[in-house]
């Protein structure tokens, strides 16, 4: 396979997958993504073909087709993905903290989320150290504040290397 030289077509699928796999994307939108690699590479391969023409809506699909050829996406990368969608105003606020949480700490299945004694020791202690109470669903006007000025200091470091978009 002849890839032109600015394409990490496994690095770009990993982008992809995490995407589909929140449910931040759609299934046209996958298929855009999957047509604009086919253009942009001399022999497209096999599996990228597939996922341009696989018919339905259901992401698990994309998501099987996508896992096998993805490369390893680090958290960080993971992190901004998340955070591009709630600066697009497309994530809220409480689950822009619930999905980052669970990719700081890794795989898990969360517990009710809804109840404050519930929530994992970590982000517990975060809340105390930050002075905010924990109240849900409610977020205290102080606390989403400074999460949103981590979340834009973050996203604002990762303009600097490249597209947050995986849509493109």
């Amino acid at each position: 396979m002849m890839t032109p030289p600015n394409i990490d077509l496994p690095t770009e699928a990993a982008h992809i997958l995490e995407a589909a796999k929140r449910g931040y994307l759609t299934a046209e939108a996958i298929r855009a993504w999957a047509d604009r690699m086919i253009a942009a590479l001399d022999v497209p391969p096999h599996w990228l073909i597939e996922v341009a023409t696989l018919p339905g809506e259901r992401l698990s699909a994309f998501v099987d087709y996508l896992s096998p050829e993805a490369g390893d996406l680090p958290a960080s990368e993971q992190l901004k993905i998340t955070l591009a969608e709630f600066r697009a105003g497309r994530l809220a606020f409480g689950d822009t903290i619930r999905v980052s949480f669970e990719i700081m700490v890794g795989d898990f299945e969360a517990p009710n989320w809804g109840e404050p004694d519930d929530f994992p020791d970590a982000l517990a202690a975060l809340l105390v150290e930050w002075d905010c109470s924990p109240d849900f669903p409610e977020f205290s006007e102080d606390f989403q504040m400074r999460c949103e000025a981590v979340f834009a200091a973050l996203l604002d470091a990762g303009e600097d290397s490249g597209s947050l978009n995986p849509a493109g």
